[in-house]
């Protein structure tokens, strides 16, 4: 079998490389044969070989796939992530004036640090109201309570003054009434 129908029936026949080796075989021996035989071992190792470049090829862009997404992962997730955790745990400590790093504009984690720091400014809002009430409802009962203390002094008083002068009412009856028995 000449060089050119080797090829013809190898690209004929697809089945295995052991199928390949058989239809790549001239059924002569001798020196052709063990040329076939060679021909036969190097594509068979082409073909291997083409497997493995191939595997190792995809393994690569695998990797690299991979790591894109893990950096664009950290970046775009975990980043924002960490940053709005940071924001609320000081709100929970007390620090009403944090507010949480919107990041790139236009993704979630922009709208939802936007709609945090828009709840905690209200939240800030009303309790400075609340603190403002509360002041003014202790002033207005301090207030209160002096004028009531003054007053309760002023009555204190008068009640003192009245018993002074019942007490001496009742002794100028006692001595009008011994005047007249005398």
């Amino acid at each position: 079998a000449s060089l050119p129908a080797l090829i013809i029936r190898h690209s004929v026949a697809r089945e295995t490389p052991s199928s390949r080796a058989a239809l790549l075989m001239p059924s002569s021996s001798g020196p052709v044969a063990a040329f076939g035989a060679l021909i036969v071992l190097v594509l068979a190792i082409a073909f291997a070989m083409s497997i493995v470049w191939d595997l190792l090829v995809t393994v690569g862009f695998a990797l690299l796939a991979l790591m894109i997404v893990a950096q664009a992962g950290h970046q775009h997730i975990y980043k924002p992530t960490e940053a709005l955790i940071h924001a609320v745990e000081r709100w929970r400590d007390g620090d009403m004036t944090a507010r949480a790093d919107p990041g790139e504009k236009g993704t979630e984690f922009a709208s939802l640090a936007q709609a945090f720091n828009a709840l905690v400014a209200r939240l800030q809002a009303r309790d400075l109201e609340r603190r403002l009430q509360s002041e003014l409802l202790e002033s207005q009962v301090a207030e209160r309570t002096r004028a009531l203390s003054e007053m309760n002094n002023r009555l204190q008083v008068e009640v003192a003054e009245r018993e002074k002068t019942e007490a001496a009412l009742l002794q100028a009856q006692k001595l009008q009434a011994v005047g007249q028995l005398a």
